[in-house]
Formats: structure tokens, C-alpha cells, sequence
């Protein structure tokens, strides 16, 4: 994974971010990683473990 991916991470202030808190928005992060999974078989799996 490019560590230049954390980079793209940010901090909201409490004015900026939908919870009225300040808080680090990671969502170029995660859909990164989401994209780098293993597929579906890995997503049908963690829902069964879980109970989705």
C-alpha cells in the first residue's frame, strides 16, 4: 500500500466534520484498502463471522 495514502488523510474541524467534533477524516484510506481486498469471498466471509 503507498504510504503516501495517509497523506490524503485530514483533520476536520468541528465546523467541517458531521459530528460537530473534530475528527480525522480517513476516507481515502479506507476506500483504499476496501478496493485492495481479496473480493467478494472475503466480504461474504466477514459478514458471515458477524452475523450481517
Amino acid at each position: 500500500m503507498p504510504e503516501d495514502l495517509y497523506a490524503n488523510c485530514i483533520w476536520l474541524e468541528e465546523e467541517e466534520s458531521p459530528f460537530g467534533v473534530r475528527c480525522l477524516d480517513c476516507r481515502p484510506f479506507t476506500y483504499q484498502v476496501g478496493r485492495d481486498s481479496a473480493g467478494p469471498v472475503v466480504v461474504e466471509r466477514f459478514q458471515k463471522l458477524r452475523g450481517v
